[in-house]
């Protein structure tokens, strides 16, 4: 419905963006597929700064993007959350 699509504009962008993050990291972690990655990240990369840096993240190696998630697992980059 436009007027549901309208109020919550900011919030079904966040969601999609999520589900953008999420179809990435399953790419990211099956294949190491760091192209479809981004392309699943693109739209979304203006959302936040978050999504901006997992954006860039994938430019660099899987291996990169897989160590920074087992770093966030393990409580780290709490201080973005904080910004």
């Amino acid at each position: 419905h436009p007027l549901l699509e309208e109020k919550y504009h900011s919030a079904l962008n966040y969601a999609n963006a999520k589900i953008g993050y999420w179809r990435a990291k399953a790419e990211m972690e099956k294949s190491g597929n760091s192209k479809n990655a981004r392309n699943y990240l693109a739209p979304y990369k203006f959302t936040n700064y978050r999504f901006f840096l997992l954006y860039l993240i994938t430019y660099l190696s899987p291996k990169i993007w897989q160590k920074l998630h087992e770093y966030k697992t393990k409580g780290g980059f709490q201080w973005l959350y904080v910004i």
